[in-house]
């Protein structure tokens, strides 16, 4: 166990717990007072100006590095520059322990595009910018200018979203099986088949109370996820999207996630192109058999391309396909085949994910501790991918990070700017409320005059948001005429 001592208000304990937990997964740490509660420690303080980080019980000897802002003056913003100095010194000493570099550098939080978004807003320029994101903040020159990419393009739309609009989550629980890396709330397709029905008269009530306190106001987009949408029987997902399309009779952007091509046949692909769902996924994840057995996916490399290539015949407007690089056993060699053999669907949008050790998944219960990751290759795998999607005409248009996630990486969505998916960049951005309903969704309602974000999130279990819908609603609706102005 090691002992995180934060001696300063300049930065929260939380921030240092997250860059020692990058550079070490594999310790355990704990938030401590002082260097006598543990053999091991890492302690950050203020003296005389200088922001000092020092070490003991990690190495031979203490050793100790210092920062100040005075190294960061081109931000201009003395509490922002104390924030950073602070987390420079304490990322040069975990550095120096563990002989790593993060390609991220300091930055801890899921959305470093915000940080490119809200120097812009303040009229930085774009060499500005990469200046402060690798001299300030320590990032890798290729991902500065990565992010100040994806802030570019997303700029117009992030424009959209001012005045009065939002978008809604829609979740379905139901699922499959598990797969061994998901920690998202959801329960089995075969064990809850019984409270499929009244937990769809639910989500509808709930959908319907959201039109009533949203009046007024512009749907742009509704995202439906889970768990696994098609997880659903046919009937109750026409009964869900026929209700959704008579309670919003405006247009918007319709996503249903289709992720396991055994859930999905053409019936049911029809069955959404009837009701106007204008994009879908269609999960491969990998592309290798050995890997989806191991990791609890009951589909075939096959069914994903027969299911991929029926979407596109039926006319489902935009399909995506979503892999993650660092599965247990895989290499450069199994990402290699993998897009090898999607390479011939061209898929519309691409979304590669960097495994994340998510606490509540089984990976971190203690599923099988023999399974490997070869973190030192995400970076290549990585590339790889990013190659393979300009090569079929794709641009990254959104990313975000997890905790927990392998080599500190990142996750990023590709398209062609046509297909770009309002919702994702609304859910990564933050500057529009996004309402969500059904079992574990959480409501982001943003405030545009403060930037403020209020979360409001729903039971995580099926009981108990089933019999505590009416709470709920009339909880969202105080709390969104508080925020955003609604009339009652």
């Amino acid at each position: 166990m090691i002992g995180i001592i934060n001696k300063t208000d300049k930065v929260k304990y939380n921030d240092l717990f997250e860059l020692a937990r990058a550079f070490m997964p594999r310790e355990q740490f704990i938030e401590a007072k002082s260097v006598e509660e543990y053999a091991s420690y890492l302690c950050l303080e203020l003296e005389n100006g200088n922001f000092q980080a020092s070490s003991g019980g990690l190495a031979h000897d203490s050793v100790s590095f210092t920062a100040t802002t005075k190294e960061i003056d081109i931000l201009r913003d003395h509490e922002a520059a104390c924030r950073i100095a602070a987390k420079r010194a304490y990322y040069r000493l975990l550095s120096n322990l563990t002989h790593k570099l993060l390609p991220w550098g300091i930055l801890t939080g899921i959305r470093p595009v915000k940080v490119s978004a809200a120097l812009r807003e303040n009229g930085a320029t774009s060499d500005e910018i990469v200046e402060i994101l690798t001299k300030g903040y320590l990032i890798d020159n290729d991902k500065a200018e990565l992010a100040l990419k994806i802030c570019s393009i997303q700029a117009p739309l992030v424009d959209s979203f001012k005045g009065k609009t939002y978008s809604i989550y829609i979740g379905i629980p139901f699922c499959p099986t598990r797969c061994v890396y998901c920690s998202f709330p959801s329960v089995s397709s075969i064990n809850f088949r019984n409270q499929m029905d009244p937990y769809i008269e639910t989500l509808i009530k709930e959908i319907s109370s959201i039109h009533k306190i949203m009046h007024g106001w512009r749907l742009d987009s509704v995202y439906i996820g889970g768990g696994t949408p098609t997880a659903l029987p046919k009937y109750l997902m026409e009964k869900l999207l026929s209700q959704l399309r008579k309670i919003f009779d405006s247009s918007y952007e319709l996503t249903v996630e289709a992720g396991r091509p055994d859930t999905i046949d053409q019936e049911y692909l029809m069955l959404l192109k009837k009701y106007g769902v204008d994009r879908i996924s269609i999960n491969p994840q990998t592309m290798n058999l050995n890997t989806l057995k191991l990791i609890g996916r009951d589909h075939t490399p096959d069914q994903i391309i027969e299911s991929y290539s029926l979407a596109k015949e039926i006319g489902i407007s935009v399909v995506n396909m979503d892999l993650i690089a660092g599965l247990p056993g895989e290499g450069l060699d199994e990402v290699r085949q993998t897009l090898e053999k999607i390479k011939g669907l061209k898929p519309d949008n691409l979304t590669v994910h960097t495994l994340s050790m998510k606490k509540g998944s089984r990976l971190m219960d203690g599923y099988d501790t023999s399974m490997e990751f070869g973190t030192e290759k995400i970076g290549e795998m990585l590339k790889l991918t990013s190659e393979f999607a300009a090569e079929i005409g794709l641009t990254p248009y959104y990313l975000y990070r997890q905790k927990q996630i392998l080599g500190n990486y990142e996750n990023i969505g590709y398209s062609r700017p046509q297909n770009i998916c309002v919702y994702n960049v609304a859910i990564m951005e933050e500057k529009q409320s996004i309402i969500a309903a059904g079992m574990g969704s959480v409501s982001k309602i943003y405030n545009e005059n403060t930037g403020a974000i209020e979360r409001v999130p729903n039971p995580k279990d099926i009981n108990g948001y089933m019999l505590r819908i009416d709470e709920l609603v009339e909880r969202r609706k105080t709390l969104i005429a508080q925020l955003v102005g609604l009339a009652d």
